[in-house]
């Protein structure tokens, strides 16, 4: 199953989809742009829930990882050629997901920072 979500009321510009042996599949929506010395960006992705298998115990046993939604935003402000100034964010919901079984995945991130580039 694929969800499209536009994001800030624009038309999807990008989907993909990945099935397991179930048919649930992924979406993934961007939304990228810049006007003058702004650029933005943001990501909105939807997993859905899916089989796994726990290699913990003996015999190894089936699971069932739950659905989640990632979203994700970027904004930057270039203050002189080749010099941007940024503030990025990620698992911006604070999803509490698993991409595989047991395995740790990051919570909610907020970045600040300078880029410098050869432009």
């Amino acid at each position: 199953m694929v969800r499209t979500v536009p994001v800030a009321g624009t038309a999807p510009r990008s989907l993909g989809a990945i099935g397991d042996e179930v048919g649930e599949a992924v979406g993934d929506e961007a939304l990228d742009g810049a006007s003058g010395r702004l650029s933005y960006g943001a990501s909105l992705t939807y997993t859905g829930g899916r089989r796994d298998t726990n290699f913990d115990v003996f015999p190894a046993q089936p699971v069932r990882l739950d659905a989640y939604w990632l979203a994700g935003a970027r904004i930057g402000y270039a203050v002189r050629p080749g010099l941007e100034l940024f503030a990025r964010g990620s698992n911006l919901f604070d999803a509490d997901y698993e991409d595989a079984f047991a395995y740790r995945t990051e919570g909610r991130a907020l970045f600040v920072g300078l880029q410098l580039s050869g432009d």
